[in-house]
């Protein structure tokens, strides 16, 4: 079972309403589980709320995980094509063998060109990235905005294509448990056949190997932390 949606993090035992408790199939391993919250249910709820079948997807941070799936899930769903701009190289395969199409953020004038045709880009960053593909996007565009990992802003102007704000904090208050546990009944098989970073897992004395993990640019896994004692 997963407790989530319970108060408090980074916590051996905690307490959440069983109703919302989610099962956890058997086919899922744990660690597939302990990853299967925040990035893949904001991935599915961004598709659901910004249908891409038929459109062209642009993609920042891609690869990130929930940029990763945002990517594949895209494609199923019936998008004419997937492009995901990374910052590292070393994310190029991986995407292409996902079948979104890899373009290197210094790649300046071909991400122009990408962001013109884009008919959805999702923006997990920010800053000056985002900046270049309002500019470059046409008006009747859609930019949905689910991340600042720049840690600096955008700025709006009239001409600009539509910009929507995503934080899978502002869709949970709508959510009753059947709809809840009906979200995690679409994401356990999505899961099962989506390419996934892969993890390495550090116990809780090992925090800063962790984090110093984390902090790698271009790494291809992610720190996960157990918690047992």
């Amino acid at each position: 079972m997963l407790p989530l949606r319970g108060e408090g993090t980074w916590q051996r035992v905690v307490s959440c309403p069983a109703a919302l408790a989610v099962p956890v199939p058997d086919a899922i391993t744990d660690l597939q589980a302990s990853r299967a919250y925040i990035n893949p249910l904001a991935a599915l709820l961004m598709l659901d709320l910004y249908n891409p079948a038929g459109r062209r997807v642009l993609l920042t941070a891609a690869g990130s995980d929930c940029g990763r799936l945002l990517g594949q899930w895209a494609l199923q769903r019936g998008a004419a094509e997937v492009a995901g701009i990374c910052r590292s190289p070393a994310h190029a395969d991986t995407l292409a063998a996902c079948g979104i199409t890899p373009v290197a953020q210094s790649e300046r004038m071909r991400i122009d060109q990408l962001a013109a045709a884009a008919d959805i880009v999702f923006d997990a960053t920010g800053g000056a990235l985002a900046q270049q593909l309002l500019e470059a996007m046409r008006p009747d565009g859609l930019f949905v905005c689910y991340g600042l990992l720049s840690g600096q802003p955008f700025t709006l102007q009239r001409r600009y294509p539509t910009v929507r704000w995503f934080h899978i904090r502002n869709c949970l208050a709508d959510i009753g448990t059947a709809q809840w546990q009906a979200l995690f009944g679409r994401i356990w098989p999505l899961l099962a056949q989506s390419r996934c970073g892969g993890a390495h897992i550090y116990s809780l004395e090992e925090w800063r190997a962790a984090l110093a993990l984390y902090r790698q640019p271009g790494r291809q896994v992610k720190p996960v932390m157990d918690l047992q004692p």
